[in-house]
């Protein structure tokens, strides 16, 4: 069963109600998923704790609720201009109030996606420090994570720790590039799958290899996706020599953009990759036969 709370981004408690009057099933006891959109501005505001926290919710959990979609749209400019003359440790509380209400009503929770709806996207739109502070609280507790970001990376919280699964999803990777790289750093020994779709050249020094130098092991992940621009063959690709930072690498999908100049994402796990997407560039081409990738007998299960 999926429960959406959702009336054109703003909460909708009372959806609840009526389908427990219309069907006579508790639908609070069955929900796996919930999607609940709104608008930012009403978490800023604290309205969307009073909904949540009214009937039918008021004495309501969801017990089997593992998986939440938060899809938010950015506040509109005149509710921009009344978040501005709000007191900032107002909102900050109205934030943390939030996040404990979702908590209790769903203590099961294992995995969020965040995605940020732009309407009519316009500079003022643009993600402010307590949308960071949101994400970054809706963030911690859960082993699994999908982020949307579009037009501006987010503040994201580089102490996460324990994620099993890593999505990260943003037109704008300058500012995000470093904070997503620490972040899968710091989940190295738990990642179990790490997906990077972003619209910028992608370094993976900060992925492989820590600041002193030392190389950085993902010895759980089984699934490596990488999406980025097309045009690298002239840039100059990081090589690893003697990394091996994916021994148990399962599935691989990275298109046409092979962001290394070796044979890294390659070494270690030829006998067990049994997925490959790579369409190669004569950059690629070069590379995989410099190194040698592809034999006749290197991955049986291809």
């Amino acid at each position: 069963m999926r429960l959406s709370i959702s009336d054109e981004y703003r909460p909708r408690p009372y959806w609840l109600q009526t389908y427990v009057k219309d069907t006579g099933l508790p639908a609070h006891l069955y929900a796996k998923d919930l999607t609940i959109n709104l608008n930012v501005h009403d978490i800023y505001s604290g309205d969307a704790l009073k909904e949540l926290s009214c009937e039918p919710y008021v004495n309501c959990t969801f017990p089997k609720v593992r998986s939440i979609n938060f899809m938010f749209s950015m506040p509109s400019v005149e509710e921009q201009l009344t978040d501005n003359m709000t007191a900032s440790s107002d909102i900050e509380s109205n934030i943390s109030a939030f996040v404990r209400r979702i908590r209790l009503l769903t203590p099961m929770t294992k995995e969020i996606r965040i995605t940020t709806l732009f309407h009519g996207f316009n500079q003022r739109q643009l993600p402010s420090q307590r949308f960071d502070n949101l994400v970054a609280q809706l963030s911690r507790r859960v082993t699994n994570i999908d982020y949307e970001f579009y037009y501006q990376s987010v503040i994201i919280d580089q102490r996460q720790s324990g994620l099993c699964k890593l999505v990260y999803t943003t037109i704008d990777f300058n500012d995000g590039g470093e904070q997503i790289m620490e972040l899968a750093r710091r989940n190295a020994s738990t990642l179990q799958l790490l997906d990077i779709d972003v619209d910028a050249t992608i370094d993976m020094t900060g992925l492989i290899q820590n600041v002193n130098g030392s190389y950085i092991q993902y010895p759980c992940l089984h699934a490596f996706k990488l999406a980025g621009p097309q045009g690298l063959d002239e840039l100059q690709q990081p090589v690893f020599p003697g990394a091996v930072p994916f021994p148990n690498l399962r599935r691989l999908d990275i298109g046409d953009m092979y962001p290394f100049g070796d044979d890294t994402v390659f070494r270690g796990n030829a006998a067990i990759l049994a997925s490959l997407a790579l369409a190669p560039t004569p950059a690629t081409l070069r590379v995989l036969r410099e190194y040698k990738v592809f034999t006749p007998v290197s991955h049986p299960r291809l």
